[in-house]
């Protein structure tokens, strides 16, 4: 593999309403590999996963204060 791979390039996989538990496998793994896993309960985590939301979820979840919550 020329240059290796590097997950900061990796796209975020996006919430959109359905199939949740494949999503959470799929993000906890994704911030594993980027060592932000333990970053989930500050605010970092939580921009993380309003980043990671379509619209539609963001609407739902906006007013939500922690990642946990989220």
């Amino acid at each position: 593999m020329e240059g290796g791979s590097n997950f900061s390039t990796m796209a975020a996989p996006v919430f959109d309403g359905d199939n949740y538990q494949m999503w959470v496998v799929r993000m906890e793994t994704y911030l594993e590999a980027l060592d932000l896993w333990e970053a989930v309960e500050e605010i970092k985590g939580k921009a993380c996963l309003f980043a990671v939301v379509s619209p539609m979820v963001f609407t739902r979840i906006m007013s939500l204060k922690s990642a946990k919550e989220i």
